[in-house]
């Protein structure tokens, strides 16, 4: 992790602007006079930035004393990725941006739960950093040892067990009960068939009641016919007579219509057309009169007004040549002053003002010309406008009139012609009333009484018939639908079958994949964690004998046992091995720096913060400790070193480390 950029406004102890000055050397010492004054505050600023640490305290007291608000940003490369984090405080709110790339997160959940993808805070904390007197995984008790490690590897299954938990139990409810109650149902089902019915006769039986109905239905039929020609008869007479009585209302009423279109065309005679509104609009068509002008020439006014701008130029032209000759040499001829050119300039100077007066009288002349021009043309078009509408209405009452009087004209042709049309109504049904007359003559009634009663004996002996044999298809035609009825249900209960034999089949399903579910969340629960901490020991172990070996004058080989509740941190040579708790100080820092190595080695941080952790070592263990960390400097883009010691900080001096001077 390759730092580029790291500032900050108002964070803790650096009050005001603050960038860290950052150069190609891997080990950065932060020195100052004093206690207090901000050195620590750049680490905290990083695990600030990177892992929202606030080391128990909330972000009001990483607010400098003297303000109310903060910010600070970073800038740095990490895995072949570029990443950029900014922060500020302001208005007791806090914000955050990130950019991975060009992608860009914003607000202070959504950076934090991004950046925590790349730097899990507590294993991202427990692998940069050692702080004075700060006890880490190799100088606690056993019985701390499992709980400190698996909180720095967030091992606690809880939230997924909880999800097993509920996947169990939505199995149950959701899924399996309701194929239970579906089964259940399945099984409930009935299928009972029917009986077929018994005949009521015979086939004989049915085959000659069929023949005697086909009797009655033709000798009714000889019988309606006879009573349906005596109806006509009557239908006749009847209808007769409303059409006499129509024919009777249709004359009178033909006979009024005519009369009152003989009425009509008298009038369309007598009709004379009113002239009075066109003659008054001919008047007023012959009191519009145009005045003749002659066209005015534009060509002429531009071209004098062309030619004043023109004589303007020139005259202001000659007038800087004058102002620039007097300061010194001619600008156009390049020779000294003469009063002489002045002169000819100034005479010239004069006959384009001459000559620009008579331009402005004539330019004034055709002004007024032109607008008088225009005015006499705006007149005469409101006059054509006014004799075109004059025009355009004398053509439309013209036309109205002769449509006024061809329309009337052609009212009396068409009410001529509805009159012939009257007559030869009239005329038809006066012969048709005749007609209709001497038919009702002719029309006489019969009596059919005993024709009437036979028939409707006939009918009833047919509709008992009838009846009967439709007892027997209807026997038939039930006994069919009994037949395929039970066709069905066996077919039904046939795929019931089926259904319960699917259903008990998903439910085994459901029932395993529960049992399966309960399995993994009792082995997420008990089992699994201890098989991460067993898995993290063994890495961490060989990773700090590995930073030994690298940076101490003999191998300690550190052993690491763990059992259910507690982890065991042995060292020593041959076979008596201690546990780390009962390190010398010289040690503890050692194996405490060997812990911090493995476990940036595990996520490849590269990156290493260390506050006055040689506070209590001597002198001589402190360079030697100093020496370990030049040793392993390759392996790291960034160390960072806040020391006391002045031997220490002449050693770090000496090997090219980067000074960092400290101040409020």
């Amino acid at each position: 992790m390759k730092i580029t950029k790291l500032y900050c406004t108002n964070f803790r102890t650096l009050k005001g602007f603050h960038e860290l000055p950052l150069t190609d050397e891997k080990i950065n010492l932060f020195v100052g006079e004093t206690n207090g004054i901000g050195k620590s505050s750049w680490f905290f600023l990083v695990y600030y930035l990177l892992a929202n640490y606030t080391s128990g305290k909330t972000i009001e007291d990483y607010v400098n004393w003297d303000s109310t608000e903060m910010s600070g940003g970073i800038d740095f490369e990490f895995k072949n990725l570029e990443f950029k984090v900014e922060m500020t405080y302001k208005n007791k709110k806090a914000d955050k941006t990130l950019w991975i790339g060009t992608e860009q997160f914003d607000g202070v959940t959504a950076c934090n739960k991004k950046l925590k993808e790349y730097f899990d805070p507590n294993l991202f904390i427990g692998a940069t950093g050692l702080f004075q007197n700060a006890r880490n995984f190799t100088a606690i008790k056993d019985s701390e040892r499992m709980s400190n490690l698996m909180k720095v590897f967030s091992i606690d299954y809880t939230p997924e067990v909880k999800l097993l938990e509920k996947e169990e139990k939505d199995i149950q409810e959701k899924e399996l009960s309701p194929k239970e109650k579906e089964l259940i149902a399945l099984k409930a089902k009935t299928f009972t068939v029917n009986q077929i019915s018994e005949l009521p006769f015979s086939e004989d039986v049915y085959n000659i009641n069929k023949l005697l109905v086909e009797g009655y239905i033709k000798e009714n039929s000889k019988l309606e016919s006879t009573i349906q020609n005596n109806n006509k008869v009557v239908s006749d007479r009847i209808s007769t007579n409303v059409a006499i009585k129509t024919k009777k209302d249709l004359i009178a009423y033909q006979t009024n219509s005519k009369n009152s279109i003989e009425k009509e065309i008298i009038q369309y005679k007598n009709f004379v057309s009113n002239t009075s509104t066109l003659d008054e609009l001919k008047l007023k068509l012959d009191t519009i009169k145009f005045e003749r002008i002659k066209a005015f020439d534009e060509s002429d006014l531009n071209t004098k007004i062309q030619t004043l701008a023109d004589n303007n130029a020139k005259k202001r032209t000659l007038e800087k040549t004058i102002q620039d000759c007097k300061s010194g040499k001619c600008p156009t001829c390049g020779e000294d002053f003469n009063s002489s050119k002045h002169e000819l300039y100034e005479t010239e100077i004069l006959g384009i003002n001459t000559t620009n007066e008579t331009l402005t009288t004539e330019i004034n002349s055709l002004k007024e010309e032109k607008k008088t021009y225009e005015e006499i043309v705006k007149q005469n078009e409101s006059k054509k406008r006014d004799k075109e509408l004059l025009e355009s209405k004398i053509k439309n009452e013209s036309s109205r009139l002769e449509e006024e009087i061809k329309t009337n004209s052609d009212k009396v042709v068409s009410k001529e012609k509805e009159l012939e049309s009257k007559i030869e109504i009239i005329t038809q049904a006066e012969t048709d009333l005749l007609q209709l007359e001497e038919k009702l003559k002719s029309l006489v009634e019969e009596n059919i009484d005993s024709i009437k009663t036979l028939l409707e004996n006939n009918k009833k002996e047919k509709a008992e018939l009838e009846s009967k044999n439709k007892t027997y298809d209807d026997t038939i035609t039930r006994n069919k639908v009994v037949e395929e009825n039970n066709i069905r249900l066996e077919k039904e209960k046939e795929e019931n079958d089926i259904l319960i034999k699917a259903t008990e089949k998903v439910i085994d399903e459901l029932i395993e994949k529960k049992d399966q579910i309960n399995k993994m969340r009792l082995f997420l629960k008990k089992e699994f964690p201890s098989y991460v901490i067993d898995s993290m020991i063994e890495q961490i172990q060989d990773n700090m004998n590995e930073f030994i070996s690298k940076v101490y004058y003999k191998d300690l080989d550190v052993e690491i046992k763990g059992s259910d509740d507690s982890i065991e941190v042995l060292y020593g040579t041959g076979a008596r091995k201690v546990d780390t708790i009962n390190a010398s100080g010289a040690e503890e820092s050692l194996l405490a720096l060997a812990y911090c190595y493995a476990l940036n080695k595990l996520q490849n941080y590269s990156i290493l913060f260390m506050d006055e952790v040689d506070s209590s070592l001597k002198d001589e263990a402190a360079i030697k400790l100093a020496e370990m960390i030049d040793v392993i400097k390759e392996e790291y883009d960034f160390i960072g070193i806040v020391s006391h010691v002045k031997s220490v900080q002449d050693f770090y001096g000496t090997n090219g480390a980067n000074i960092i001077e400290v101040d409020k």
